[in-house]
């Protein structure tokens, strides 16, 4: 399973929290920043790779709710046709792009655990695809 991770680039570190745990039960992430292809139109890379994931998770911090980049990822997934998964911070709001979706809460002192969870959901939620 290949899983697009939308974020802001301030968030690297809880991005590095979810990658290991993503990792550890099989999931491939797909990180933009990760893959440099110097001279490409990063929208094209972007669409590319969402376009091969199974799903979109979001990073839905005070920065990511606040990123253009972010919104536009979300905007991608959903035309699409990704499911789109939100994870928020405790002390942040969902984007408007995220409005109705249901959402994984997470803090971002110490994520692990609820990122132990998602990894295990997106296990799941392969076998039921």
């Amino acid at each position: 399973m290949k899983v697009f991770i939308s974020f802001a680039q301030p968030d690297h570190r809880l991005v590095h929290v979810l990658t290991g745990a993503l990792t550890e039960v099989g999931i491939t992430p797909l990180i933009a920043a990760q893959r440099l292809s110097p001279g490409r139109r990063i929208e094209d890379k972007v669409r590319e790779m969402i376009g091969v994931a199974d799903c979109v998770v979001v990073l839905n911090t005070v920065r990511g709710s606040k990123s253009r980049w972010v919104q536009q990822e979300i905007g991608c997934a959903k035309a699409l046709q990704k499911d789109v998964i939100p994870l928020k911070t405790r002390n942040s709001q969902l984007s408007a792009m995220l409005d109705g979706y249901e959402y994984h809460s997470f803090s971002s002192s110490d994520p692990r655990l609820e990122f132990d969870r998602l990894a295990s959901y997106l296990c799941d939620y392969a076998v039921e695809k």
